[in-house]
């Protein structure tokens, strides 16, 4: 067996030294950290973590216990803590079946010393030896305040007005496991109210067949609140098959399905959520309640089809691509044809002064740049429209009005929004030798830029030409393809410079300067989009990159995400005075169809629409979208949305205002420059 000593001798450092790298610890020179690991590496060893243990006291491991007749109830919390990847943290996840099997496995991982236990839906009844190990106990869905609970009064409010409609019916709650206090709090508050309910338990009965003599009597009238879409699947299948037309109505207290069906409502509890909270709550003790939203229902079939159509104009997008496949959706529920025009960006801003155009186009989507400029001579006010109010309660609070907006009056929606983010190889960021190299040629800490100046320091570490034992070719990517691109790569940099010297106009001269020097960092090709900024961080090519978060996507999701072994974060833009960018939708001055064009986009912007689009591909700033956890791990910008765009702007900016022509004069400008180099 390779020990410490044997490669401390390989790598001819002393036996302190290499303890000190391969643990992590001490302050070792750069030279020494890489000989040592580049040993280890020759000699094949690997750190003997349960050794670690013994001397050190409690592991990395995290132990989750799961009720075992609840786990498709907690299906997106399983889900995200068996992707989870982390140094820190070696999670493993248990089942019990009931309270007793609960307290023996607990008794029995005790031995390993873990660093939590983590119980979800009931609390071990024995836990005195962890609490004397140091090991963390955090519970889960129960009723004790010391832990991540959701709001239960607040479900309970939430349910009980969602039933009071529905009073003249049985109410039969279908709890996965017997003790679940989710359910039996509920039913303790329904008996209260006076409804007719009763608490039957799943795994009493083993499955739902099986219950089916306790169900077949119930009407429409009646209601069946269960845990979870698996007990749905299985309540439909046997109506089905037993022929039932005439059924109870099904209510959801647990993780929402992507689409939702007819007869179904959903009291989504984001247990997504809840798995981020748990990791969290492994460094703090710091617990608050999560509320829900409330009980979301199925679209209803929209009546009195009419045969007409609607013209969208739109650039070719991923969210033009989606919205084509779900027009289908809306013509079988309208009977109106939706008919998507795409153009390339330069074709629709030149199509916006073309006459017959806007004659013939229904609803047109903009960049929101463009909208100081062509919002009153090309949309419709829609201020005082009743849909429009109907259509703003469902976005994120807080949306600059410069997606909506101008002079106070509404001529469009935000659509397709997006805001400049720094992305970085986390896993650039945290090893260990670069930290070391960084600090030996600097005497700084390789830390996430915050300003510019760090931004340009930082990428010139991470560029071959300037650091010849770099992990990349460049630190980050020049963005000059067009005027527009090109303003919006300069104008984080410029703004920053302005607050740090009382918005003196003069210092654009500078900041031209300080962007000239950044281009050496990078690759110096003079014709690349955002894509090109992604792609490059994928294939390993750059550090970091500041890019529109609507680009960012592949790097977190999907299948080009496990194409790469990098680790990848987001960041706050230097100086954090980011671009907002992406689209916004209204309807054309000209149509004759604005409340067929109001309807659809209302029905766009319903929560199940909106939701399918983004799994699509096309991100709407609605609430139940941006709030939704599992749309959060495909878009990740989602979890700062609010701080993102707190910190964005466009068109106004403190006191300065400008327009698509500014925009398009300074990049022309900053294109001739960079070319001259």
């Amino acid at each position: 067996m390779v020990t410490i000593k044997d490669i401390a001798r390989e790598a001819g450092v002393s036996h302190g030294t290499a303890s000190n790298v391969l643990n992590k610890r001490g302050n070792v020179r750069a030279s020494k950290i890489k000989l040592v690991e580049e040993a280890a590496k020759r000699l094949g060893y690997q750190l003997n973590s349960q050794a670690q243990v013994l001397r050190k006291g409690l592991s990395k491991k995290v132990c989750v216990f799961i009720p075992y007749f609840g786990r498709f109830h907690y299906s997106d919390l399983i889900d995200f803590l068996v992707t989870f990847d982390s140094d820190d943290y070696d999670i493993e996840l248990f089942y019990f079946k009931n309270q007793v099997d609960l307290d023996e496995r607990i008794a029995k991982i005790s031995s390993l010393l873990p660093l939590a236990v983590v119980s979800l839906g009931l609390e071990p009844t024995r836990a005195t030896d962890l609490d004397q190990q140091g090991t963390k106990l955090i519970l889960i869905d129960t009723d004790n305040d010391a832990g991540i609970n959701f709001n239960s009064d607040h479900i309970q409010k939430l349910v009980v007005n969602f039933l009071e409609p529905r009073s003249d019916g049985i109410v039969t709650l279908i709890s996965p496991y017997a003790g679940f206090a989710l359910f039996a709090n509920l039913h303790r508050t329904l008996l209260k109210s006076d409804f007719r309910v009763r608490l039957l338990t799943d795994s009493d009965n083993t499955n739902i067949v099986m219950m089916y003599s306790k169900l077949s009597h119930l009407t429409s009238k009646d209601t069946l609140v269960v845990s979870d879409r698996k007990v749905v699947k299985e309540l439909n299948d046997l109506l089905d098959w037993f022929g039932k037309t005439e059924r109870p109505h099904i209510l959801v207290l647990g993780c929402r399905d992507i689409i939702g069906q007819q007869n179904i409502s959903y009291l989504n509890l984001d247990y997504k959520l809840v798995a981020k909270r748990l990791i969290a709550a492994l460094d703090t003790d710091n617990y608050s309640l999560i509320e829900p939203k409330g009980v979301e229902n199925q679209n209803e079939e929209m009546t009195n089809p009419v045969a007409i159509t609607l013209t969208l104009a739109i650039v070719e997008s991923p969210m033009s691509n989606a919205i084509k496949v779900l027009v289908e959706k809306y013509k079988t529920l309208t009977g109106m044809t939706i008919q998507i025009e795409e153009f390339t960006y330069q074709e629709l801003l030149v199509n916006l002064s073309n006459q017959d155009f806007l004659n013939r186009v229904d609803l047109i989507r903009v960049d929101m740049a463009w909208l100081p400029n062509f919002a009153e001579t090309v949309f419709q006010e829609v201020t005082n429209q009743e849909l429009t109010q109907v259509i703003n309660s469902k976005l994120m609070p807080n949306i600059a009005s410069e997606y909506s907006h101008q002079s106070d009056r509404q001529y469009t929606f935000p659509f397709d929004i997006s805001s400049q983010v720094l992305v970085y190889r986390k896993d650039l960021f945290d090893n260990t030798l670069l930290q070391r190299q960084f600090y030996e040629k600097y005497k700084k800490q390789l830390d996430v830029p915050k300003t510019f100046e760090e931004f340009d320091l930082v990428s010139s570490f991470f560029s071959k030409s300037f650091n010849k034992d770099s992990e990349t070719d460049f630190g980050h990517t020049l963005a000059v393809k067009t005027p527009i691109v090109a303003t919006c790569d300069f104008m984080p940099r410029y703004r920053e410079k302005l607050l740090g010297n009382n918005m003196d106009l003069s210092v654009i001269n500078e900041t031209f300067k300080d962007y000239k020097n950044s281009v050496t960092y990078t690759n110096g090709k003079l014709d690349l989009w955002w894509e090109d900024h992604v792609r490059h961080l994928r294939l390993g090519h750059t550090a970091m990159e500041i890019v529109f978060s609507n680009y960012i996507s592949p790097l977190f999701s999907g299948s080009e995400k496990h194409d790469v072994a990098y680790q990848f974060d987001i960041a706050s833009v230097p100086g954090k005075q980011a671009m907002t960018g992406g689209g916004s939708i209204g309807v054309s001055l000209y149509s004759v169809q604005v409340s067929q064009c109001l309807n659809f986009l209302n029905w766009l912007y319903s929560a199940e629409v909106s939701r399918l689009l983004a799994y699509l591909g096309g991100v709407l700033p609605v609430e139940t979208v941006i709030e939704d956890s599992n749309l959060g791990q495909i878009y990740p910008w989602f979890e700062n949305f609010n701080e993102t765009f707190s910190q964005g702007s466009r068109s106004h900016w403190h006191d300065f205002v400008t327009d698509l022509d500014f925009e398009t004069i300074l990049g022309q400008e900053l294109m001739e420059r960079v070319s001259k180099l």
